[in-house]
């Protein structure tokens, strides 16, 4: 946007005055030369177009920092490792350790260190290839966490496989877009344990009640089935376009938690003891699978529009129960 308003604009480009942007300053990698560059900025001076250069380049040598950060956190988690004392220390004590530290020196709660140290040990520890993306300034800290967090339940091998396909696409995505790629890949890459994963995940479900600070209140089904999750959605999302049309003034989320509530409270059409999640949704799902893995023969995880990937097994379940329904 702002490369038009600079070229329609002369006045925003100052064409006239020599730049207030350092030369090299959109290409340096990060590190001691871009923060001496960035140290030359002349801030008000800059134009639009200018501004947008600064802020790619505070963004790769901010990333660069903060790899550094961790890596510092790193190395106090290996020197509680190297403690001499009678006992070894493993990797979760030490970690502990660290943790209480690095909390203590910069004021976080418990909570919030044990959440750099983790990440501290996935970066340079289990993804390192990660944390070097970072260091040089091709991710930024909330894809770098996506990429951690997004493969801590498959292991090292699985999540190191998963992260060399990805990342070449990691910097051009959005952490949406990321979460997403990651959630398939992980299921692509060992169909069986994405079928473990799910399994267990679903004997897990459960209803739960928020009260928030406002009088109101959230109420949640977690680890839900869900392609069951994404036909109910539909069919809410179907019923208040529906009203609006026929000039009811409620907003469409207005309309849609409403419509929630109203069929919680009158019946509900799954069945709770499905595990497997089979229950009976009117309306069905948009689905997206390969034919391989319709026939058995393969196990590609499958897509449901409005939601996400979903395991071989889920794929196939609806697909079978779409065949078969009239809507």
């Amino acid at each position: 946007m702002f490369d038009t308003i600079a070229s329609e604009s002369p006045t925003l480009d100052h064409p006239a005055a020599s730049p207030a942007v350092p030369e090299g300053l959109r290409s340096v990698a990060p590190g001691e030369e871009l923060a001496r560059l960035l140290a030359q900025v002349e801030w008000d001076r800059l134009t639009p177009r200018e501004l947008v250069v600064v802020l790619q380049a505070q963004q790769r040598q901010v990333a660069h920092y903060q790899a550094g950060q961790y890596w510092t956190v790193n190395q106090v988690v290996s020197a509680y490792e190297d403690l001499d004392c009678d006992d070894p220390v493993g990797l979760a004590d030490a970690a502990a350790g660290a943790s209480a530290e690095v909390g203590a020196a910069l004021r976080l709660t418990r909570r919030s260190s044990d959440l750099v140290t983790e990440l501290a040990v996935g970066l340079l520890r289990r993804l390192p290839v990660v944390w070097r993306a970072l260091l040089e300034g091709d991710i930024d800290l909330p894809r770098a966490r996506v990429l951690v967090n997004g493969t801590c339940h498959v292991d090292a091998g699985a999540a190191q496989a998963v992260v060399e396909m990805i990342m070449p696409d990691a910097g051009l995505l959005t952490t949406g877009q990321l979460g997403a790629k990651l959630r398939k890949l992980c299921m692509a890459v060992d169909p069986d344990a994405a079928k473990r994963r799910y399994e267990a995940s679903v004997y897990e479900r459960r209803l739960v009640l928020e009260a928030n600070d406002t009088g109101t209140a959230n109420l949640l089904g977690l680890d839900l089935p869900p392609h069951v999750a994404a036909a109910v959605k539909r069919q809410i999302n179907l019923q208040a376009r529906r009203l609006r049309r026929n000039g009811d003034d409620r907003t469409m989320d207005q309309l849609r938690a409403d419509i929630y509530l109203d069929l919680l409270s009158r019946h509900t059409q799954a069945d709770p003891r499905s595990s497997g999640g089979r229950a009976q949704v009117d309306g069905g799902v948009h689905l997206v699978v390969d034919a391989e893995t319709l026939a058995g023969s393969d196990d590609h995880p499958g897509e449901i529009q409005g939601f996400g990937p979903v395991i071989a097994d889920i794929a196939r379940q609806v697909a079978e129960h779409q065949r078969h329904t009239p809507w």
